[in-house]
């Protein structure tokens, strides 16, 4: 028996659905269903009921899912005891989040609960998507906070986890400046010369949106990657010394895009919307998360604020809002105004 066969069910378990879990544990539906059997088998009892869709677990399964979380967070308790990892102090809010969040987005906006709501004791975990989900379902973190296209399918069972979009952004394309302020490698409306392309690992949170976009618009033959990573910011950094062209969330470059770092390298076709999604567990753990998740319900200003760094009324229009003067401003491409060059 092997640990990353409780954790596929513990996944599968979660989400419901075998694709979702194969997504959410970064294997094909056939190897994820392969080492669920493997499971089975070892266990000499059947796991999921493959008669019903959303797959539900058997008797055994359900006797079986509480054993195999218990296992998986002792297990990663003491791993973390072994590296000399403290755990969150009694009363502290612990978040787990992919890097690019936790550095171009918790911060600022962590900032604006707290005027409202008043301080927090925080610890964050900078994780990959997966080890994320799998820290909120064993119970490691208080809440989740993660990307997802819009209108894309939960990743957690609706039934056990809450979600509420807390941001919604769009994922553009940026490169560096040519010495008149323009677009280093600009996207036309139809590529004709391969443009250099600083990719996403396949297993990163945003592979899969940007993959949609490029499929949509190009053919992968006019994309020349020429670099990858599963960090937004090694991307980031490598569109800024000119490499070449890369999709980032708007929040984690609208700096630069304001100091003339980097342009907005198409029109809208080659963006897309994407949210930041907060999850967590439904059995609230503290007054402080709860005060939180309210928050968050309750003021749409926590949704779109940090987009223009402004203060203002709910209901304020968004940095990614065309009619707004903040889009037209970072997006001049995408806005029918042409780039001022310098």
């Amino acid at each position: 028996m092997e640990l990353s066969w409780l954790e596929d069910l513990i996944a599968l378990h979660s989400s419901r659905s075998f694709s979702k879990a194969a997504e959410i544990r970064h294997v094909t539906q056939p190897t994820l269903s392969r080492r669920i059997q493997s499971l089975e088998i070892w266990l000499g009892a059947p796991l999921i009921d493959r008669r019903v869709f959303p797959i539900v677990l058997t008797e055994q399964g359900k006797s079986f899912i509480k054993a195999s979380e218990d296992i998986v967070q002792s297990l990663y308790r003491e791993r973390d005891i072994c590296r000399g990892v403290t755990r969150p102090v009694r009363g502290t809010m612990s978040f787990a989040m992919v890097q690019s969040i936790a550095t171009d987005f918790f911060p600022d906006w962590i900032k604006l609960a707290e005027s409202k709501i008043g301080p927090l004791k925080l610890s964050v975990a900078s994780r990959s998507l997966h080890d994320c989900v799998q820290a909120l379902i064993v119970d490691s973190c208080d809440l989740m906070l993660a990307y997802a296209s819009k209108g894309s399918p939960q990743i957690l069972d609706a039934s056990r986890f809450q979600t509420l979009t807390v941001l919604e952004d769009l994922l553009v394309p940026v490169c560096a400046v040519d010495e008149h302020g323009s677009p280093a490698f600009a996207l036309p409306e139809v590529l004709t010369t391969p443009i250099p392309y600083l990719a996403y690992s396949s297993y990163a949170s945003l592979s899969g949106a940007v993959s949609s976009i490029i499929e949509a618009h190009a053919r992968r033959e006019m994309l020349d990657q020429c670099y990858e990573s599963d960090l937004a910011s090694a991307l980031k950094s490598m569109a800024l010394s000119g490499r070449g062209v890369a999709w980032l969330p708007h929040f984690s470059v609208k700096a630069e895009i304001a100091d003339g770092l980097l342009a907005v390298a198409g029109s809208m076709r080659w963006a897309a919307p994407i949210q930041v999604n907060a999850y967590r567990a439904i059995e609230t753990r503290s007054q402080d998360e709860e005060a939180l998740w309210a928050w968050m319900q309750a003021h749409p200003l926590g949704r779109n604020a940090m987009l223009d760094g402004i203060t203002g009324p709910a209901g304020a229009a968004s940095a990614v809002d065309p009619r707004s003067s903040n889009f037209r401003r970072d997006y001049p491409s995408m806005s029918g105004r042409r780039t001022r060059r310098r």
